[in-house]
């Protein structure tokens, strides 16, 4: 029987499509193994992330409550304090800067390992502005798959790499590769050993939290603490040069599908979820406008839709719970008394939940967002815009305060003697100062509550060139 022409040729080509097959099936694990091999030298070393896992994989007892978030849980919620007024044991799993996407992926994976019941988010409206950033995630996924079998970090990786704010873009790739999306190959020599010195100096990963950030410390289950000092008065001035008039940020897509995507599997896994707005300063909040009761009234809809309770700490009625400035570290961290009230009202509350009580009428509705503003006491923050003219430098302050609150301002000149007196205070916002020719002075603004014989209750400085 004659073989025709197309049988030939067919026969003649699976030889070749097979050692085809098994070439590619070499290189693919050669680039396997030389991934894992990269991975294991240039893993990160020392991160919060790395401490917080091996921490919650070494723990004794039945973990069943974990905070997740960015440093909004990290350091402002102490699961010590927390487990003191709630019948749990409670390990925080999250890390600075953490995207919601990366806390879902921390979430998937604990519930892999442990019987979760509990999981606590901590959020601020910057959590669903920002873009996420796939270092952080890399940093994040490794160390979930820190210590772990091939299979298991084959799993992480391919989790984050199917991560909707990722797998449309190069950062999929990052995902399966990820010492090339950590490194520059111009820095990948210094930064071995970079890491082979940390790992000499230090043979407790966990004592690098205080070397990378010389305010903190790890105490324990994921917890950072942040000692108690306060440096408020220059990071208040930093975040009033971000947030301008009309020029509130908006929530990103990815980061809204994302809590979608948490909620849905807190409800599918039969977690309770509860999402905790955390304190701010107050004009933190204010200086969003209608923006903030606008994106949290959103994101309320998304997680009470899904069975998960919703509690803002921000819009807590004064004689319930409110943070003082002087519990801030900075603009979004509490310092450790700041720290333990809010474990302990959070705690509580979530006791309180889980009782039946209703604990809604300790919180203003965001559709009372007037109510809330009326319901703030004294000045929170002071700022001033100006605009050079001919002959002299116009000043308009403004204050965030409550709505009834009624504020007056002084103008003050730095000079070598330090603050002089150039107006004195007044209820008028404007001042007009004269100048001659060009130069470059610094102003400062102070504000008190009309009828006050302090001296300031808030102050503002700037340098302007004129």
């Amino acid at each position: 029987m004659q073989t025709s022409d197309k049988e030939a040729s067919r026969s003649t080509m699976k030889p070749v499509s097979s050692r085809l097959l098994l070439a590619i099936a070499v290189a693919l694990a050669i680039i396997a193994a030389a991934n894992f091999a990269l991975i294991s030298v240039y893993a990160p070393y020392g991160s919060n992330s790395q401490v917080t896992w091996r921490d919650f994989r070494s723990a004794e007892g039945e973990v069943d409550t974990v905070l997740i978030g960015s440093s909004f849980a990290i350091y402002n919620i102490n699961p010590y304090t927390v487990d003191e007024h709630l019948d749990a044991l409670t390990y925080n799993l999250s890390s600075p800067s953490q995207s919601i996407g990366d806390a879902l992926l921390n979430l998937r994976c604990a519930v892999d390992e442990r019987p979760i019941k509990r999981v606590i988010l901590s959020i601020g409206y910057e959590t669903f502005t920002q873009t996420p950033q796939i270092r952080v995630s890399l940093i994040n996924m490794l160390a979930r798959a820190d210590n772990q079998n091939p299979l298991k970090q084959i799993r992480e990786f391919a989790r984050l790499a199917l991560l909707p704010q990722y797998r449309s873009s190069a950062s999929s790739f990052e995902a399966l590769l990820p010492w090339s999306g950590l490194y520059s190959p111009e820095g990948a020599v210094s930064e071995l050993q970079a890491i082979a010195q940390r790992k000499t100096d230090y043979p407790d990963p966990a004592d690098l939290t205080s070397v990378f950030d010389a305010f903190s410390f790890y105490v324990g289950r994921g917890h950072v603490d942040r000692a108690d000092y306060n440096v408020w008065v220059p990071w208040r001035e930093q975040s009033l040069q971000v947030y301008e008039r009309g020029a509130e940020p908006l929530f990103k897509h990815e980061n809204v599908q994302a809590f979608e995507a948490l909620c849905d599997f807190c409800r599918d896994n039969n977690l309770q979820l509860y999402v905790l707005v955390s304190p701010r300063p107050s004009f933190e909040v204010q200086c969003l406008n209608e923006a903030y009761p606008t994106g949290m009234t959103q994101l309320q809809a998304i997680a009470q839709e899904r069975g998960a309770a919703f509690i803002d700490y921000n819009l807590a009625r004064p004689e319930f719970y409110r943070a003082n400035i002087r519990e801030f570290s900075d603009l979004q961290h509490l310092n450790r008394g700041g720290v333990r009230r809010w474990s302990e009202r959070l705690a509580r509350d979530i006791s309180a939940v889980e009782a039946g009580d209703d604990i809604s009428n300790s919180f203003f509705a965001y559709n009372e967002w007037n109510n809330y503003l009326a319901s703030l006491e004294g000045i929170s923050a002071v700022k001033y815009f100006y605009g050079v003219g001919d002959g002299a430098i116009e000043f308009d302050a403004f204050s965030y305060a409550g709505s009834e609150t009624q504020v007056e301002y002084s103008y003050r000149l730095v000079d070598t003697e330090g603050w002089v007196t150039i107006r004195p205070y007044s209820i008028d916002p404007h001042f007009s100062y004269p100048v001659e020719g060009h130069g470059v002075l610094k102003m400062v603004i102070c504000a008190r509550t009309q009828g006050s014989d302090v001296l300031m209750e808030q102050y503002f400085e700037n340098e302007i060139e004129y």
